[in-house]
């Protein structure tokens, strides 16, 4: 490997494990050196030319640089929430992250897109969820997802919608019970018919 050869930085912190034999200033930039550790390190944003007696390693720095970028979550969702039916109901999930980061959310595994109605809606950049309006269809749970070309995140959080007798009443098989009409007797003579028979019981 070829020795004794300059290497340009650009950038705010490089470490080498070799050791850092001379540099040449540049743009009156000042660099700080840590005599007590076998490694040295140059802070201060700069471009310089390093003379060194090795490679520098870059990958260090390239390491460094995705964990910076990849989206990270910085307000997670809660892990479970119970909500009136009919309600407005909100989640935020805020995160840090660059270049452009792709969020979806998904309800049960099902994407979930704005309604011309509103009634599900998204705001603050995708990060913030907003459901009116609450269905009993709605319960189960919400996974929040988020990407860029460095990484990828996802955080999840279960919705209990809440219901009253009368509402858990007309969404059980019972509540969607029809009579025919064109029967005979009548809807409501064998409606009465059935009920009297119950109270024989």
């Amino acid at each position: 490997m070829e020795k004794n050869r300059w290497s340009t930085f650009s950038s705010s912190t490089f470490t080498t494990n070799q050791t850092l034999k001379s540099v040449q200033k540049k743009k009156n930039c000042d660099y700080h050196y840590n005599e007590r550790s076998d490694k040295k390190t140059a802070s201060k944003m700069c471009d310089t030319m390093a003379y060194t007696s090795g490679p520098v390693l870059y990958h260090q720095r390239e390491v460094a640089t995705e964990e910076l970028l990849r989206p990270k979550i910085v307000t997670p969702l809660p892990l479970q929430s119970s909500v009136k039916v009919g309600s407005e109901f909100k989640l935020l999930c805020l995160l840090t992250g660059y270049p452009t980061i792709e969020i979806n959310w998904y309800l049960n595994g099902d994407l979930l897109v704005e309604t011309e109605d509103g009634r599900i809606r998204f705001d603050n950049h995708q990060r913030l969820l907003v459901i009116r309006d609450l269905k009993p269809s709605d319960a189960g749970s919400i996974t929040f997802h988020a990407t860029n070309k460095y990484g990828e995140v996802t955080c999840s959080s279960h919705l209990q919608v809440l219901m009253t007798k009368r509402e858990k009443f007309a969404h059980s098989r019972y509540g969607n019970y029809s009579l025919n009409s064109s029967n005979s007797p009548k809807p409501i003579r064998r409606l009465l018919h059935a009920l009297n028979r119950m109270k024989s019981f």
